[in-house]
Parts: structure tokens; sequence; C-alpha cells
């Protein structure tokens, strides 16, 4: 079912439209604030270096030898995406193509670690820690953000 879009910040014509767009604009509320906040606590804990590799926390989450500076450059990154998904829910299709390279960048991310997890040794904690954590994330973002715009007729709108 297709909803007819008058412009980039009409919220969708139809009852159905109008749920879909609350329900998303709840999502990256929820999902922007805990994905920028995860990574921020990430960050002051290695800048802190209170976590330490051999922990519970160091071993779901640190890969490898567990260096800080890579930690430091996934946060910076992760923050930016968790703040851009908490600005997109003020208005979801006007920023919708933040919403789609949040998505594809998270996607080819969390593949790249379930192949990391399972082809290295001493990695498969992280499918309990980051990465099933990442998947949560991301799949309740494309459930909330893929039926609102697959619905976008208006092809200046389209995501591509």
């Amino acid at each position: 079912m297709h909803m007819a879009m008058t412009g980039p910040s009409d919220a969708v014509g139809s009852s159905a439209g109008s749920s879909a767009i609350r329900r998303l604009r709840r999502t990256l509320y929820v999902v922007g604030g805990a994905w920028a906040g995860f990574f921020v606590v990430a960050l002051v804990s290695t800048l802190l270096d209170s976590v330490e590799p051999t922990s519970l926390m160091g071993r779901l989450t640190m890969w490898g030898h567990g260096g800080a500076d890579y930690v430091i450059m996934i946060c910076a990154i992760n923050i930016v995406i968790g703040l851009a998904l908490l600005r997109s829910a003020s208005a979801p299709v006007e920023y919708r193509h933040a919403i789609d390279v949040c998505l594809a960048i998270n996607a080819v991310h969390l593949a790249t670690m379930v192949i990391a997890a399972v082809a290295r040794h001493g990695e498969l904690q992280h499918l309990a820690g980051d990465v099933g954590l990442g998947v949560v994330t991301t799949v309740a973002l494309a459930a909330a953000w893929l039926p609102v715009r697959s619905s976008l007729t208006d092809r200046s709108l389209a995501p591509w």
C-alpha cells in the first residue's frame, strides 16, 4: 500500500501512515539515544582506562588485542550516528538519507563482525556482546523505517 506524500515534512495522510511515523519517531529516539549513550559511556570508560580487556565487558566488546585507539575511533563514529538518528526523529522523511546510510553502514559492519567472530580464534563471545546489541538495534530501526520508506510515492522523496 502506497501512501501519498504532499511534501517532505508531511507525516503521511492515512491513520496507518501516521501510526507508522509515530512508531518510527519513537524508535529513532530510543535507538539513537541508546546508540549515542552506549558509545559515550564506552568512550569515557576507555579514556579513563576503566575497562580491562579480560573483564566480562572487555571480552564482549574489545576485539583482538583490545587496544584503546580503535575503541576511541569506533566510539567517535557511532556517537555521531546516534546523534544523527536522534535528529532524524524530528522529521524522518526529511532525514531519510541519514537513516538509510545508518542502516547500510551498520549492516556491513555487523556482517564483518560476524565473519570476524567466526573466523578468528577466541572471538565468538562477540556474537553475544557487541554483535548481538548491534543486531537488536539495527533490526528495530529497520522494522520501523522500511515500511515508511516503502510508502514514499513521490519520486523526489525516493531514497535512491
